[in-house]
Protein backbone atom coordinates (compact mmCIF):
# COMPACT_ATOMS: atom_id res chain seq x y z
CA UNK A 1 0.00 0.00 0.00
CA UNK A 2 1.43 3.04 -1.14
CA UNK A 3 0.26 6.67 1.37
CA UNK A 4 -0.02 10.17 0.28
CA UNK A 5 2.16 12.93 1.32
CA UNK A 6 0.14 15.88 1.83
CA UNK A 7 2.88 17.82 -0.58
CA UNK A 8 3.62 15.79 -3.45
CA UNK A 9 5.60 17.04 -6.28
CA UNK A 10 4.70 14.72 -9.15
CA UNK A 11 1.33 16.12 -8.16
CA UNK A 12 2.35 19.50 -9.16
CA UNK A 13 3.86 18.24 -11.68
CA UNK A 14 0.53 16.80 -13.32
CA UNK A 15 -1.29 19.77 -12.81
CA UNK A 16 0.95 21.24 -15.72
CA UNK A 17 0.10 18.71 -18.20
CA UNK A 18 -2.53 16.82 -19.85
CA UNK A 19 -4.03 13.57 -20.46
CA UNK A 20 -3.15 13.50 -24.01
CA UNK A 21 0.34 13.66 -23.65
CA UNK A 22 0.10 11.60 -20.80
CA UNK A 23 -1.15 8.83 -22.97
CA UNK A 24 1.36 9.21 -25.37
CA UNK A 25 4.09 9.26 -22.89
CA UNK A 26 2.70 5.89 -21.35
CA UNK A 27 2.42 4.29 -24.91
CA UNK A 28 5.96 4.74 -25.80
CA UNK A 29 6.87 3.17 -22.63
CA UNK A 30 4.16 0.15 -23.70
CA UNK A 31 1.57 0.57 -21.11
CA UNK A 32 -0.81 0.80 -23.67
CA UNK A 33 -3.74 0.11 -21.54
CA UNK A 34 -3.50 2.99 -19.01
CA UNK A 35 -6.82 5.19 -20.56
CA UNK A 36 -10.05 5.04 -18.94
CA UNK A 37 -12.82 3.41 -21.14
CA UNK A 38 -14.93 6.35 -22.83
CA UNK A 39 -17.88 5.75 -20.74
CA UNK A 40 -16.51 7.45 -17.84
CA UNK A 41 -17.35 10.99 -17.97
CA UNK A 42 -16.73 14.49 -15.88
CA UNK A 43 -20.07 15.53 -14.30
CA UNK A 44 -19.35 18.95 -16.08
CA UNK A 45 -16.65 19.79 -18.72
CA UNK A 46 -14.43 21.92 -16.65
CA UNK A 47 -14.08 18.97 -13.98
CA UNK A 48 -10.41 17.93 -13.41
CA UNK A 49 -8.73 15.84 -11.10
CA UNK A 50 -4.89 15.21 -10.27
CA UNK A 51 -4.52 13.03 -7.22
CA UNK A 52 -3.74 9.26 -6.66
CA UNK A 53 -5.97 7.16 -6.26
CA UNK A 54 -7.67 5.14 -3.48
CA UNK A 55 -9.49 2.36 -5.05
CA UNK A 56 -12.93 0.93 -3.35
CA UNK A 57 -14.16 -2.89 -4.17
CA UNK A 58 -17.68 -3.16 -4.46
CA UNK A 59 -19.35 -6.23 -5.63
CA UNK A 60 -23.43 -7.35 -5.98
CA UNK A 61 -25.17 -7.07 -2.64
CA UNK A 62 -26.35 -10.49 -0.65
CA UNK A 63 -28.87 -8.33 1.26
CA UNK A 64 -30.14 -5.23 2.23
CA UNK A 65 -27.79 -4.05 5.01
CA UNK A 66 -29.02 -3.71 8.77
CA UNK A 67 -28.98 0.20 10.05
CA UNK A 68 -25.49 -0.41 11.77
CA UNK A 69 -24.33 -2.05 8.52
CA UNK A 70 -25.09 0.50 6.08
CA UNK A 71 -22.57 1.88 3.65
CA UNK A 72 -20.25 0.56 6.41
CA UNK A 73 -17.22 -0.20 4.41
CA UNK A 74 -17.53 3.39 2.28
CA UNK A 75 -17.89 5.13 5.53
CA UNK A 76 -14.50 3.22 6.80
CA UNK A 77 -12.74 4.71 3.12
CA UNK A 78 -14.43 7.64 3.13
CA UNK A 79 -12.68 8.50 6.72
CA UNK A 80 -9.26 7.04 5.43
CA UNK A 81 -9.11 9.41 2.72
CA UNK A 82 -6.22 11.74 2.77
CA UNK A 83 -4.87 15.11 1.16
CA UNK A 84 -4.48 14.72 -2.49
CA UNK A 85 -6.16 10.99 -2.66
CA UNK A 86 -9.02 10.18 -5.13
CA UNK A 87 -12.17 7.98 -4.92
CA UNK A 88 -12.39 5.29 -7.05
CA UNK A 89 -14.69 2.58 -7.37
CA UNK A 90 -16.33 0.27 -10.25
CA UNK A 91 -20.08 -0.93 -10.18
CA UNK A 92 -19.14 -4.42 -11.97
CA UNK A 93 -22.13 -6.99 -11.82
CA UNK A 94 -23.63 -5.01 -8.95
CA UNK A 95 -27.61 -3.91 -10.20
CA UNK A 96 -27.48 -0.03 -11.85
CA UNK A 97 -27.48 1.85 -8.42
CA UNK A 98 -24.97 5.29 -7.32
CA UNK A 99 -21.85 4.57 -5.54
CA UNK A 100 -21.33 7.92 -4.82
CA UNK A 101 -23.40 11.45 -4.25
CA UNK A 102 -23.05 14.97 -2.74
CA UNK A 103 -22.77 13.96 0.82
CA UNK A 104 -20.11 11.71 -0.07
CA UNK A 105 -18.47 14.86 -1.95
CA UNK A 106 -19.10 16.95 0.83
CA UNK A 107 -16.96 14.67 3.07
CA UNK A 108 -14.18 14.31 0.41
CA UNK A 109 -14.01 17.98 -0.01
CA UNK A 110 -13.64 18.55 3.42
CA UNK A 111 -10.85 15.73 3.73
CA UNK A 112 -8.43 17.17 0.89
CA UNK A 113 -9.37 14.02 -1.80
CA UNK A 114 -9.35 15.97 -5.00
CA UNK A 115 -11.95 14.00 -6.67
CA UNK A 116 -14.00 10.59 -7.40
CA UNK A 117 -13.94 8.27 -10.28
CA UNK A 118 -16.58 5.67 -10.90
CA UNK A 119 -17.27 2.88 -13.61
CA UNK A 120 -21.12 3.15 -12.20
CA UNK A 121 -23.69 5.65 -11.56
CA UNK A 122 -23.67 8.61 -9.30
CA UNK A 123 -26.86 10.30 -7.92
CA UNK A 124 -27.20 13.70 -6.34
CA UNK A 125 -25.99 15.36 -9.22
CA UNK A 126 -26.65 18.68 -9.38
CA UNK A 127 -25.65 19.85 -5.81
CA UNK A 128 -22.22 18.13 -6.95
CA UNK A 129 -21.84 20.31 -9.75
CA UNK A 130 -23.23 23.09 -7.84
CA UNK A 131 -20.28 22.54 -5.51
CA UNK A 132 -18.37 22.27 -7.87
CA UNK A 133 -16.60 19.18 -6.80
CA UNK A 134 -14.91 17.47 -9.53
CA UNK A 135 -16.48 13.82 -10.17
CA UNK A 136 -16.64 11.28 -12.96
CA UNK A 137 -18.78 8.30 -13.67
CA UNK A 138 -20.49 6.77 -16.74
CA UNK A 139 -24.29 7.55 -15.52
CA UNK A 140 -27.17 8.98 -13.37
CA UNK A 141 -29.44 6.58 -10.94
CA UNK A 142 -31.59 8.04 -7.52
CA UNK A 143 -31.06 4.24 -6.43
CA UNK A 144 -28.97 3.62 -3.71
CA UNK A 145 -26.57 1.13 -3.45
CA UNK A 146 -27.72 -0.28 -0.05
CA UNK A 147 -29.18 -3.77 -0.93
CA UNK A 148 -27.40 -3.39 -4.50
CA UNK A 149 -23.68 -3.09 -4.12
CA UNK A 150 -21.46 -3.26 -1.24
CA UNK A 151 -18.35 -2.45 -0.71
CA UNK A 152 -16.37 -4.97 0.76
CA UNK A 153 -12.42 -3.28 1.03
CA UNK A 154 -10.43 -0.65 0.44
CA UNK A 155 -7.29 0.83 -0.46
CA UNK A 156 -7.20 -2.93 -2.60
CA UNK A 157 -6.53 -2.68 -6.50
CA UNK A 158 -9.42 -2.72 -8.37
CA UNK A 159 -10.26 -2.52 -12.04
CA UNK A 160 -12.29 0.59 -13.08
CA UNK A 161 -13.13 1.83 -16.65
CA UNK A 162 -11.22 -1.22 -17.95
CA UNK A 163 -8.15 -0.11 -16.50
CA UNK A 164 -6.26 -1.87 -13.37
CA UNK A 165 -5.84 0.82 -10.11
CA UNK A 166 -3.54 0.18 -7.29
CA UNK A 167 -3.81 2.11 -4.51
CA UNK A 168 -1.19 5.28 -5.06
CA UNK A 169 -1.00 5.23 -8.86
CA UNK A 170 -1.49 8.76 -10.16
CA UNK A 171 -4.59 9.84 -11.73
CA UNK A 172 -5.01 12.56 -14.15
CA UNK A 173 -8.67 13.13 -15.40
CA UNK A 174 -10.07 15.88 -17.70
CA UNK A 175 -12.32 16.06 -20.48
CA UNK A 176 -10.53 13.86 -22.78
CA UNK A 177 -10.52 10.93 -20.28
CA UNK A 178 -9.41 9.42 -17.20
CA UNK A 179 -5.02 8.38 -17.18
CA UNK A 180 -4.05 6.18 -14.82
CA UNK A 181 -0.17 6.30 -14.20
CA UNK A 182 1.25 3.30 -12.31
CA UNK A 183 3.02 4.98 -9.10
CA UNK A 184 6.26 2.84 -9.84
CA UNK A 185 6.69 4.72 -13.44
CA UNK A 186 5.37 8.28 -12.82
CA UNK A 187 9.06 9.75 -13.18
CA UNK A 188 9.25 8.07 -16.35
CA UNK A 189 5.97 9.49 -17.42
CA UNK A 190 6.26 13.01 -16.58
CA UNK A 191 9.28 13.83 -17.79
CA UNK A 192 8.56 13.21 -21.35
CA UNK A 193 4.79 14.31 -21.30
CA UNK A 194 6.69 17.75 -19.64
CA UNK A 195 8.63 18.03 -23.03
CA UNK A 196 5.61 17.10 -25.55
CA UNK A 197 3.95 20.13 -23.91
CA UNK A 198 6.97 22.33 -24.47
CA UNK A 199 7.12 20.83 -28.04
CA UNK A 200 3.48 21.00 -28.61
CA UNK A 201 3.66 24.92 -27.36
CA UNK A 202 6.14 25.60 -29.93
CA UNK A 203 4.47 23.32 -32.95
CA UNK A 204 1.13 25.29 -32.04
CA UNK A 205 2.43 29.12 -32.42
CA UNK A 206 4.52 28.09 -35.80
CA UNK A 207 1.13 26.66 -37.03
CA UNK A 208 -0.27 29.67 -35.48
CA UNK A 209 1.79 31.76 -37.85
CA UNK A 210 0.46 30.02 -41.00
CA UNK A 211 3.51 27.52 -41.30
CA UNK A 212 2.47 23.94 -43.43
CA UNK A 213 1.94 21.58 -41.30
CA UNK A 214 3.80 18.61 -43.02
CA UNK A 215 7.17 21.23 -43.06
CA UNK A 216 6.52 21.51 -38.94
CA UNK A 217 6.18 17.74 -38.34
CA UNK A 218 9.51 17.36 -40.26
CA UNK A 219 10.52 19.54 -37.96
CA UNK A 220 9.73 18.29 -34.54
CA UNK A 221 8.18 15.24 -35.07
CA UNK A 222 4.98 16.54 -32.89
CA UNK A 223 1.30 16.77 -34.13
Amino acid sequence: MTSTSPIDSNLERLQRVYVAVVSDALDALDLRHQVMAPRVRPLYPEARIVGRAHPIHFRPAERVPSQAEYHYMEIEAMDSLLPGEVYVGTLGDAPPCALFGELFSTCAKARGATGAVIDGPVRDSGMIIAKPYPVFATAFSAADAAGRAEAIAHNVPITCGGVLVHPGDYILAEYDGVVVIPHQHIEAVLQPAEEKVRGENTVRAELAEGEKMRTVFERHGIL
